[in-house]
């Protein structure tokens, strides 16, 4: 199987990655390294997943469409294609704070993600 996981650099994105490369299927990995967490930290996983056979790692937002696009390009179409959406700008405070930022993030984002499934 081929997976698409966003949020790959988070914590669960991380460790469903390397699920699913563990059984064996390819994973193509999307983060925007976002400096909500320590970046550094997403950088170590990240580079983790990258020398493991059968991930491609990139780079880039949900609210960018070039970037989105080329993660789906690179995932491939058909048989065997699955998107686990994991990205999401989290932070109950976070929200409250900088409620647009959130709602592009998590609600836009999602519906470009949703619209690319198609």
């Amino acid at each position: 199987m081929r997976v698409l996981v966003t949020g790959a650099a988070g914590f669960i994105g991380f460790h469903t990655c390397m699920a699913l490369l563990e059984r064996g299927d390819e994973v193509v990995g999307f983060d925007a390294f976002t400096p909500y967490y320590d970046p550094a930290l997403k950088e170590r996983r990240f580079a983790q997943l990258e020398g493991r056979r059968g991930f491609r790692g990139l780079r880039g937002g949900l609210l960018d469409p070039a970037a989105l696009r080329a993660a789906f390009e690179a995932l491939g179409a058909g048989p065997g294609t699955r998107v686990c959406h994991l990205a999401a700008q989290a932070g109950v405070r976070h929200s409250i704070l900088h409620p647009e930022e959130f709602l592009q993030d998590n609600v836009v984002g999602f519906g470009r993600v949703i619209e690319l499934c198609k």
